[in-house]
This record gives C-alpha cells, sequence and structure tokens, in this order.
C-alpha cells in the first residue's frame, strides 16, 4: 500500500512541483525492467513509469559481482500531482533478462536488489 496520512495528501494536492526519487542497487547479474504503476485504492490506474536496470557485472568466476547503483528521478506534471494524492497502491512488475547468455548464472543469496523511493514536493505557503 502507499500509506500517506491525510494531512499530506492535502500537502500534496496544493503542490506547485513534485518529483519521485528512485534508488536501485542491483548485485544481480541479470539486467531488468521495473514497471512501476500507481493505482488508487480500487486498483484504478493512474500512471506508470518504466526503469531499465542494468545487471551487476561479474569481474572473475566465483567472485562477487560488482553492484550497479541507478537514481532516476520521475517528475511529475499538475495532473499526476493530483493523482499521487490519492494514491492507494505503487505496483511494481519486474522483468529479468540474462546479461551474458555465454555464462550460466547461478543465484546466490548475496545476490540483492534494493530499492527505495523517495518523494519531494514544493508549494507556497500563505501567510
Amino acid at each position: 500500500t502507499f500509506d500517506i496520512d491525510s494531512n499530506y495528501r492535502e500537502e500534496i494536492r496544493n503542490a506547485k512541483s513534485a518529483e519521485i526519487k528512485f534508488e536501485f542497487n542491483n548485485r544481480i547479474p541479470i539486467n531488468s525492467q521495473l514497471i512501476a504503476t500507481f493505482t488508487d485504492s480500487s486498483f484504478n490506474h493512474y500512471f506508470t513509469k518504466d526503469f531499465d536496470i542494468p545487471g551487476a557485472i561479474i569481474i572473475a568466476p566465483n567472485s562477487a559481482p560488482s553492484q550497479v547503483n541507478i537514481e532516476p528521478i520521475l517528475k511529475l506534471d499538475s495532473t499526476q500531482i493530483q493523482q499521487l494524492a490519492q494514491t492507494g497502491f505503487l505496483l511494481f512488475d519486474w522483468k529479468f533478462s540474462t546479461v551474458d547468455t555465454e555464462r550460466e548464472i547461478i543465484m546466490r543469496p548475496e545476490y540483492t536488489i534494493g530499492i527505495k523511493v523517495y518523494c519531494g514536493i514544493r508549494y507556497n505557503i500563505s501567510r
């Protein structure tokens, strides 16, 4: 769920601009595409954003892959800001594909993908 206090939802509605920052830390040697879908509490679609996340690179056999970090920012237009204030769910659809089709990939417990999501808004404060 997309839990936001009702007071914050009102502040989002009054925003002049808003952006959502995603942080992806990929330690899996597999490329992925993440599709983030914002919906209301009845799962009615508001808007969708796709992210391509490159896979970690294996330098040598039996070594830990190098972590890949990306931090895309989604800038919202005025319609999306109003929809964000009403968002009930943020759904993730994750699709994976191998980085190196010549090499067998063995999944290990230390192979992880981390994701953090931040939201920032700007609005005028009335006197």
